[in-house]
């Protein structure tokens, strides 16, 4: 659930507008989700973990659905998921919201040693 419900508004809006506006990054391929009436564009970071692509993907799939569920319908009509992959911790490292050029973007760190056990029971 850490996932949606994240709602801690740090500076990463600097980030974010620093990395979109360096043309020689290359961008990680988007997978669109449509679930709750909501368009979710989720963006895995360059980086190691340990899991497949999928079970990322369903992970956030998971969480979506029990927003979706809990809500009624999806909160907002749009949202982008960043996963960023982190060299240390266990498991779901943060969650971090911000609103970027009236996007809501929400960042969450995953390490790289989190196990699909780990994201079941988040």
């Amino acid at each position: 659930m850490l996932i949606i419900a994240a709602l801690c508004f740090f500076d990463v809006a600097r980030e974010l507008r620093a990395a979109s506006a360096n043309p020689s990054a290359t961008a990680a391929p988007t997978e669109s989700l449509a679930i709750g009436g909501a368009a979710i564009n989720v963006e895995i970071e360059a980086g190691d973990i340990s899991l497949l692509r999928t079970q990322v993907l369903d992970w956030v799939r998971r969480s979506a659905c029990a927003v979706t569920e809990y809500y009624d319908g999806f909160p907002v009509r749009k949202v982008d998921v960043k996963i960023v992959p982190i060299d240390e911790g266990k498991g779901v490292l943060f969650g971090r919201t911000v609103l970027l050029d009236q996007t809501l973007v929400i960042r969450v760190g995953l390490s790289r040693f989190v196990n699909e056990s780990i994201l079941v029971d988040d």
